[in-house]
């Protein structure tokens, strides 16, 4: 039976670790082996790339850049990205951590409140990095895998990129008595419902959260 008590909801990239985990997994382990995506990755960092895809995903809520990487893990079997999440927080994620955010969750823990990580970044990464925390509830964006032989299709089969508060509801999470850290800005619905929430902030990002009620107290971390 699920407890009464508060519920507090962690965002995972650029609150838990400095990081895009997403992005910086497949540049890291995926784009190095696929020569192919070598143009795309250095295309990608260019301002004029960004404001095309920032103005494509405003106007038709398409993340181009996104759905890019994600192809690139087209032919993967999933026990293979497995084990290169798993190295990828050794090698990269444990020197990207951000301390204020990672002492939360211990705190939190610590006192058996039920924690949950909510993230749009994939559901491997995710996984592998719940269980490095420590974290037993965790949601995240679903690829899609062939049944029959487990093998990446290079597909998102259901995103939590602006639905984490759906996915909440559908998981029990009652927001309204949720703690929520995150410095996202898309989860300003899910901030707004929340019974109070930590901000983790650019300090350009700061003024944006300062209209929310909810928000007890906001940290300003620049990358």
């Amino acid at each position: 039976m699920i407890s009464d008590k508060r519920i507090v909801i962690f965002d995972l990239c650029g609150t838990l670790y400095d990081s895009n985990t997403t992005m910086d997994f497949i540049r890291e382990k995926v784009f190095s082996e696929k020569r192919q995506y070598r143009l795309f990755n250095k295309v990608s960092h260019f301002i004029g790339w960004k404001v095309f895809n920032k103005v494509l995903y405003k106007l038709l809520g398409l993340d181009l850049t996104r759905v890019i990487f994600v192809r690139s893990l087209k032919g993967y079997a999933r026990t293979e990205l497995n084990l290169l999440a798993e190295e990828f927080i050794k090698t990269t994620l444990s020197n990207k951590e951000i301390t204020i955010a990672q002492e939360m969750l211990r705190n939190e823990m610590a006192q058996e409140k039920r924690v949950a990580i909510v993230s749009a970044s994939m559901d491997f990464l995710v996984q592998a990095i719940a269980k490095e925390l420590g974290v037993k509830e965790y949601y995240a964006t679903t690829l899609d895998f062939a049944s029959e032989t487990g093998i990446c299709n290079g597909r998102i089969l259901h995103d939590l990129l602006g639905n984490k508060l759906e996915t909440c509801r559908l998981h029990n999470l009652d927001v309204s008595k949720a703690f929520v850290i995150t410095d996202n800005l898309s989860d300003a619905e899910l901030v707004s419902k929340s019974s109070e929430a930590f901000i983790v902030a650019k300090k350009k990002n700061e003024l944006f959260w300062t209209k929310f009620p909810t928000v007890k107290e906001i940290y300003v971390f620049d990358r």
